[in-house]
């Protein structure tokens, strides 16, 4: 072996050794450093407004509204119409608003579930008791004619 290709051979190893040394770890984020578990709250439902606001924590940009599949007490999947998240707070949870389509708002909401990185990846859901609930609360608001009670849903004593 010639001197240049000892010397390029040496300066390799030298290279991949330091850079082995000074590499950090693998990438894990720790408790530390704000990382959380990806988790979904349902905190109320609009019928009038056709809305669900919801909370989503442990992502780290807002979730397309493509993302976010609704699930009816018949069993049928349909996705947000659209999904408006405000910045994070500083503890990294979002405050969701997703819109129901048209027509779906007539079938009680069963389970509500956040695909994480695409359709056919990990999903996490809402625990079904907060869906249930907020969509009853949501139900209550609502008058016979469609008109929104703004005490909701207490009789009114003039009738």
């Amino acid at each position: 072996m010639d001197r240049r290709a000892a010397l390029t051979a040496a300066a390799l190893l030298a290279l991949g050794v330091g850079a082995a040394a000074g590499r950090p770890a693998a990438n894990k984020k720790t408790a530390a450093s704000g990382a959380h578990a990806p988790s979904l709250r349902v905190r109320s439902v609009d019928l009038a407004k056709r809305v669900v606001l919801v909370e989503v924590n442990g992502v780290t940009r807002a979730p397309a509204p493509n993302l976010f599949t609704f699930t009816d007490e018949r069993g049928r999947h349909y996705v947000a119409q659209s999904a408006v998240c405000d910045a994070p707070f500083p503890s990294g949870t979002r405050a969701c608003e997703l819109e129901i389509p048209a027509g779906y708002e007539r079938h009680p909401l069963a389970q509500l579930e956040l695909h994480l990185r695409g359709l056919h990846s990990k999903t996490v859901a809402a625990p079904e008791i907060e869906v249930v609930s907020a969509w009853r609360a949501g139900a209550g608001m609502l008058r016979p004619d469609g008109g929104v009670d703004s005490d909701g849903g207490a009789p009114d004593p003039r009738r």
